[in-house]
């Protein structure tokens, strides 16, 4: 004799696999989508900082280079301090700039650096520390890259 399958328990076996796989299927979007809100929420912390810029330019004028401070955002920036290392041999310290408060707007030009552009050196590299209007402090180093770090006066 062959074996009896108990056919009513069957349908509560699929609704049983069916609410496990459900309830597997929400928690794997509600991890997404907690990780999408908490990107989200980390773009608009970044936003006020990823509007500052500073860079060098070769001065036509006399020579060296002209240090310059954009802020493209919609708030001002404080505590901004410019860090020029010049490209020269000997080597020569790193330049503190202290700059204050930047304003909303185009690049304004600064600080002027006598030493002389040469293609054998390249452009010196250049960085810049702020702090935002939540007070969170800033530094894009030379390459471009924002990290947050710790509020620190300038000269220290």
């Amino acid at each position: 004799m062959g074996a009896i399958v108990d056919w009513g328990t069957v349908p509560d076996w699929f609704a049983a696999i069916g609410t496990v796989g459900a309830l597997i299927i929400a928690l794997v979007l509600l991890k997404n989508e907690m990780a999408d809100r908490k990107r989200v929420a980390e773009s608009h912390d970044r936003r006020p900082a990823d509007a500052i810029f500073a860079w060098v330019q070769p001065r036509t004028d006399a020579g060296g280079w002209e240090a310059y401070v954009m802020n493209r955002g919609d708030e001002p920036v404080y505590d901004a301090v410019v860090y020029y290392t010049p490209l020269t041999d000997p080597p020569l310290p790193t330049v503190e700039s202290v700059w204050g408060t930047i304003p909303p707007g185009g690049a304004r030009p600064g600080d002027r650096y006598a030493d002389h552009p040469t293609d054998l050196f390249g452009i010196p590299p250049v960085e810049i520390e702020f702090t935002d209007g939540r007070g969170r402090h800033w530094r894009r180093n030379a390459d471009g890259q924002l990290v947050s770090v710790e509020h620190r006066t300038p000269f220290d």
